[in-house]
């Protein structure tokens, strides 16, 4: 059955920006001719003032995702949080815990702050928690550990920008993929008429929820298999 799109979904990070962490003309031209015909919506793991600034860039209006789907916020409203998740208080601490001990590169994230001090960390509630800044086989390590808890979401993530990995961790049933329904709820198009871009394995939720999936070039090969 022919599909009709009527909602996009892109990634940030290797997606529509590059490693200079800029959009480049060409592509600001497309997405922005594109939010002219469908909701255009960013779905990132990156922090919602990140959103902000790139969606503000590109001239976009509908609900817009940030930290792997745990805050969804509105350009309409001044950029403001409508729905947002938080990690149990147990598994924060379990993960900040484990990120003292081997004194990891983080940021620790919730709708209206970031926390890279690990002094700071404890006691507060966060949406999502990254471990950044890893080569692959570490990531590989982190990622199985903290995949114990079945609390969490974990997963990781390709960091263009300098060639390295995170793991992020997010809420229990909350990534890329609940984001594309909820902002499908938000806006009243079934899933199933939204495409998507993306180029990671945080993608794979997304890519798995909509309606036609698109693998940026680049892509891991298990990521492009799984692409439309």
């Amino acid at each position: 059955m022919k599909k009709f799109i009527r909602a996009v979904a892109l990634d940030l990070d290797g997606t529509i920006i590059g490693p200079d962490e800029q959009i480049s003309s060409g592509t600001a031209k497309a997405v922005s001719r594109l939010a002219k015909l469908v909701p255009v919506f960013i779905n990132t793991g990156r922090e919602r003032w990140e959103v902000k600034r790139y969606g503000t860039e590109l001239g976009l209006t509908s609900p817009q995702v940030s930290d792997n789907g745990a805050v969804i916020i509105d350009p309409l409203s001044n950029w403001e949080p409508l729905w947002h998740a938080l990690l149990d208080p147990e598994i924060t601490t379990e993960v900040l815990e484990k990120i003292q001990r081997q004194s990891l590169p983080f940021i620790a994230t919730s709708k209206s702050e970031s926390v890279q001090d690990i002094s700071l960390a404890f006691g507060r509630e966060f949406s999502r928690i990254s471990v950044l800044d890893m080569k692959e086989d570490q990531a590989e390590k982190i990622l199985m550990d903290l995949s114990v808890s079945t609390e969490m979401q974990v997963v990781k993530a390709w960091l263009p920008y300098n060639e390295l990995w995170a793991v992020d961790c997010t809420p229990l049933g909350v990534d890329k993929g609940s984001a594309v329904r909820k902002i499908g709820e938000l806006i009243s198009i079934s899933t199933q008429y939204i495409a998507c871009v993306g180029d990671s394995y945080n993608d794979l939720p997304m890519f798995r929820e909509c309606g036609m999936s698109i693998s940026k070039g680049g892509a891991p090969n298990s990521v492009e298999r799984e692409a439309d």
